[in-house]
């Protein structure tokens, strides 16, 4: 996915983000992933997907043209055939179940997100003062936001 965006003339910043070009933000809100298989995502608007979807999008070309055009600026010789109807049926359900999990973890993501930064404003708020016993939603508040922040690390490893 990288390599695929500085070809086409997005330089990515050290954590791998660049300005979407998707829609009209000035900053670099679309992540691109290193890792095999784990193609970009757009914390602006939203958008996401693989290498494939990426050049779809980048482009307004359909699934065999991004295909075809990775095929020839990559030169990856790879024979590209329209597969049967079934075929495509398949991957097409394939595709939507695996977007509709993509969905909902990012939807968790945000709402451990809006958890992290609801529990965050009660230590900010209620830190004890020296000598005083602290709150017990102060208390409640440092023990979870932690667990939180796991949760949060573990799903951005899995989306």
């Amino acid at each position: 996915m990288y390599d695929v965006a500085v070809f086409y003339g997005l330089e990515p910043n050290r954590s791998g983000n660049i300005i979407c070009p998707f829609h009209n933000e000035k900053t670099a809100s679309l992540k691109i992933y290193k890792d095999i298989g784990r193609g970009f995502h757009c914390f602006g608007c939203d958008e996401g997907g693989s290498v494939i979807d990426f050049v779809m999008k980048l482009f307004h070309i359909d699934f065999m043209a991004a295909c075809a055009r990775l095929n020839f600026d990559f030169r990856l010789n790879v024979n590209i055939q329209n597969p049967r109807p079934s075929e495509t049926a398949r991957i097409a359900k394939e595709r939507h179940e695996k977007e509709k999990v993509k969905r909902l973890r990012l939807n968790k993501l945000k709402a451990l997100g809006n958890e992290h930064r609801r529990l965050w404003e009660i230590i900010k708020n209620n830190h004890p003062v020296e000598n005083s016993e602290p709150a017990p939603e102060w208390i409640d508040a440092v023990h979870r936001i932690e667990y939180i922040r796991y949760r949060i690390e573990i799903l951005e490893r899995i989306i």
